[in-house]
């Protein structure tokens, strides 16, 4: 029996990121010696060969390892790539680490009904006894996560013990199902095998369930779609155990429980627990739950308002900021709120919580800590649970970033010298059309006329008679010829003074730049130490500087990395820009610039939503054309 291990794996997505990778890189990424790098590219390559794939691993002697594709098409290729993604994105098998073979063995535990003989163990993953006592350590450990404990009876073998809820909710969690396409993956998906199912029995399942979901006018999500389904098959297969499970409020959410009731007909499913359980799964992964809110159940609308109204007097006492302004972000608040209720009543475990979620929250940082004060109000003990921190961040990122900004009126004047035909098509590629800007269209000759207190600005698409020192408005150069050019600028000094809302993009002016001189080894020291020095009082300076280290996207291939940090004092500058002496390698990637945008707490949390992406985009640009 083969198994690849999540380094393997990562192996393989990292040379499918880069043309070539030396030897060296690899080993100081991934911490290994020569002759386990060795090692690991003949296992990969023995599986490509084995599972048909059409690529493999080679070396060229000068520029390093590259994957080489044996098929005109790089259709192989791209199927690779999708399910290393796939798999990389599953979070149980990250916690994990290498040990692929422990996922294995718990599944062997959760599905088997009889008690499990250690001898059994070891004749089918053909390892010692000493190898199995430690997975067998491994997976008491995972299990206890979920309230579950292995039972061990002398000459009979080993039987889990749990509530059964927690049982399935562990069997949905390690059904490690990477691909639900009718293709095949290098990675075994032993599920299909240990579940007792088959990759068609999956997709037959898959395309009736999506038939069912599209003749009812129910949304779920993608991953309550997987969740359903997984649930199904884990039913239909007879694997796993048999549920005790009763939902109380099958009946007031009359749509859901009829839906509920027709795919267990669709998939010969007869037992009421399990009918139940589709139900509350259904309702858990609703894209607005609220919808399907009964009126006749106040209970519901009640426990809602009273923790929507707690939400809202601790942020307007904190930060003097009044969600009711805001209806999109309360209905969101709204939506997660209810599901929370439901989790919490059932006791509903999800501990495989998607690596990409993980990587998204890290990305905005102001919905984070957002999502950290409600969370707060909600459960004063401080207990959080990671997926509902996970998942409240990104819904109030989407339901913030939906706000439209407030502008107000202006007035330009626009001089284009190249065609006047082209006057609105330039105004729109420009974004100008977004805007509260009234636009007058001259031609030069205008000029000599114009009355510029008329206007707030003034563009021109050549150069002109007047001059930059006397003009008294906002005067700015179009070049027809390159629209990205003088973007940031036309939108840094004229379009944002338009904001009514407060803004923190002003403040990207205030760069302090610094050359430093660090190696990987001592660079957060390094930034902490600058920022120190700079007046930034943070207790957790050094841990959120090395999570925007090792956690924000790069924003190019070799250019810049940046990240957001709070402070709670105003510091001379909001921007810091480090240029490392020596490009040095961060995550696998070549960095020579760090930016790291300061904010606070205490400003308006939805007014610095471009914070969380825009600003970045806008902030690189500008970074971009100044000199």
């Amino acid at each position: 029996m083969l198994f690849l291990n999540i380094r393997q794996v990562e192996l393989i997505h990292r040379l499918l990121k880069y043309e070539y990778l030396q030897s060296d890189e690899i080993v100081n990424h991934f911490m290994i010696s020569s002759r386990t790098l060795q090692s690991d590219i003949s296992l990969i390559n023995y599986e490509f060969e084995k599972n048909e794939q059409g690529v493999n691993i080679n070396l060229h002697r000068k520029k390093g390892y590259f994957i080489e594709c044996s098929l005109k098409d790089n259709q192989a290729i791209e199927q690779l790539r999708n399910q290393c993604i796939e798999y990389l994105d599953n979070s149980i098998l990250r916690e994990l680490g290498s040990q692929p073979r422990v996922s294995f063995v718990l599944r062997k535990l959760l599905v088997e009904r009889k008690f499990l003989k250690s001898e059994d163990l070891l004749d089918e993953l053909h390892i010692s006894n000493a190898t199995l006592t430690n997975d067998l350590k491994l997976s008491r450990n995972v299990l206890e996560t979920y309230g579950i404990d292995i039972n061990a009876v002398p000459y009979y073998g080993m039987q889990l013990v749990g509530d059964s809820l927690r049982i399935r909710s562990c069997l949905l969690d390690f059904c490690d199902i990477y691909n639900f396409q009718d293709k095949n993956s290098i990675f075994p998906e032993n599920a299909y095998n240990q579940y007792n199912f088959t990759k068609n029995d999956l997709i037959v399942s898959r395309r009736k369930f999506i038939q069912i979901l599209k003749d009812s006018d129910i949304q779920i999500t993608d991953r309550g779609f997987q969740f359903v389904l997984i649930n199904i098959m884990l039913v239909k297969s007879n694997s796993g155990n048999k549920l005790n499970f009763e939902f109380a409020e099958k009946f007031a959410f009359e749509k859901l429980y009829y839906l509920s009731q027709k795919i267990a007909g669709k998939f010969d499913i007869t037992d009421e627990a399990e009918i139940n359980y589709i139900c509350l799964l259904l309702l858990l992964h609703l894209d607005d739950i609220t919808k399907e809110l009964p009126t006749t159940q106040p209970k519901y609308i009640n426990f809602v308002s009273s923790q929507i109204e707690k939400v809202r007097s601790s942020i307007l006492s904190q930060y003097n900021l009044d969600l009711g302004d805001y209806p999109s972000v309360l209905k969101a608040i709204e939506i997660f709120t209810l599901k929370s209720y439901f989790r919490k009543k059932y006791n509903i475990i999800e501990k495989s919580i998607p690596s990409r979620y993980k990587d998204i929250v890290l990305q905005i940082p102001a919905s984070r800590s957002f999502a950290n004060e409600i969370l707060h109000v909600f459960y004063p003990d401080g207990i959080l649970d990671p997926y509902q921190y996970l998942e409240l961040s990104i819904v109030l990122f989407n339901a913030i970033f939906i706000i439209p900004n407030n502008y107000s009126d202006m007035r330009i004047a626009y001089v284009n010298k190249i065609s006047r035909f082209s006057n609105k098509s330039v105004a729109y590629r420009n974004s100008l059309t977004r805007y509260n800007i009234e636009i007058d269209y001259l031609s030069s000759y205008d000029l000599d006329t114009i009355d510029l207190k008329k206007y707030d600005g003034i563009i021109t698409s050549g150069t002109t008679q007047l001059s930059r020192q006397e003009c008294p408005i906002v005067m700015l150069d179009f070049d027809y010829f390159d629209l990205n050019r003088n973007s940031s600028e036309l939108w840094e000094k004229l379009i944002m003074k338009l904001r009514v809302d407060e803004l923190i993009l002003p403040k990207l002016s205030r760069i302090e730049k610094r050359v430093i001189q660090a190696s990987e080894s001592n660079l957060i020291q390094e930034i902490v130490k600058y920022l120190v020095l700079a007046g930034l009082e943070n207790t957790n300076l050094f841990q959120q500087v090395s999570e925007g280290l090792l956690g924000s996207q790069i924003v190019s291939h070799h250019l810049s990395q940046m990240f957001c940090i709070y402070s709670g004092k105003e510091l001379n500058h909001t921007v810091y820009h480090f240029v490392l002496e020596n490009e040095i390698l961060m995550n696998g990637s070549p960095i020579d610039e760090i930016s790291i945008i300061i904010l606070s707490p205490d400003n308006n949390i939805l007014t610095i939503k471009q914070a969380d992406s825009a600003i970045r985009r806008l902030y690189q640009q500008t970074l971009m054309n100044r000199t």
